[in-house]
């Protein structure tokens, strides 16, 4: 087994092998546990490695995270301003009566937007079209399961829920 450059994945398994050697009588014991004292320190060392390249890796995706929000809050001021100037100049193509005129470069025009719902009071009319059997005016969304629910009736409850069981991962950190 050369260990120099290996993978971890390879070093890893060279490790598991040696382990696996302890069983056999006629390998010398020191011998073997020298050599998976010298791949565990390799592992180490790539560990390490990997761990720079994750933490380099968080703190990128964490500025892009960041400059995302930046993007977005930026983005809606543009968009606030864009409505404000269309705004103003419509307002002031109504004062002026102009409702249709060509520029040099461009078209402007005053039009009816499609016809759009208004409902004064939501709730009122949730409930008068229920109470009226007119469930085709309104809109279902489907169940959603609340896992905390589950997981409080399993753990604190000690309900038995048949098709849903808590169940404790693990995952590696890093600090």
């Amino acid at each position: 087994m050369n260990i120099t450059n290996q993978s971890l994945y390879e070093l890893t398994g060279d490790f598991l092998t040696l382990m696996n050697m302890l069983y056999d009588e006629d390998v010398d014991e020191e011998s073997l546990l020298d050599a998976c004292e010298h791949i565990e320190a390799q592992i180490e060392d790539k560990a390490d490695g990997y761990a720079k390249i994750i933490k380099g890796l968080e703190v990128n995706a964490n500025g892009i995270k960041a400059e995302e929000k930046r993007l977005r809050e930026r983005r809606e001021k543009l968009e606030k301003r864009v409505d404000f100037l269309k705004h103003n100049l419509e307002g002031s193509m109504r004062a002026m009566g102009k409702t249709k005129f060509k520029t040099d470069l461009f078209s402007f025009g005053i039009r009816k937007n499609p016809a759009s719902v208004k409902i004064a009071e939501p709730a009122a009319f949730i409930e008068r079209c229920q109470k009226d059997g007119r469930d085709d005016l309104l809109r279902f969304k489907d169940p959603e399961i609340n896992r905390t629910a589950v997981k409080n009736a399993i753990l604190k409850d000690g309900e038995v829920i048949d098709g849903a069981e808590v169940v404790q991962t693990e995952g590696l950190q890093i600090r």
